[in-house]
């Protein structure tokens, strides 16, 4: 009686908590394998160079938009004091 006292609950939940435990398992939680164009354009050094640079000139134009935005922040506030 005393080792089905202290275990509680806990006998009825096992089955639940293994249920959860093997749920990772399942199909939905694995990755999907690569089609064979897509192993060829991430091996393909002239796509990622092509990549690399359409990349880089969006973080350009990014960060040129927001060093635009903090330099007119200052004339802006400068005009609005001059009135």
């Amino acid at each position: 009686m005393g080792s089905q006292e202290i275990a509680g609950g806990k006998m009825d939940q096992k089955p639940q908590y293994e249920a959860l435990q093997k749920a990772h398992m399942k199909a939905a939680f694995f990755a999907t394998k690569p089609t064979p164009g897509t192993i060829f354009l991430r091996t393909f050094l002239p796509w990622q160079m092509v990549r690399f640079v359409w990349i880089n000139l969006k973080m350009v134009v990014i960060i040129r938009r927001s060093h635009q935005t903090h330099q007119t922040a200052p004339k802006r506030a400068a005009e609005k004091a001059a009135l």
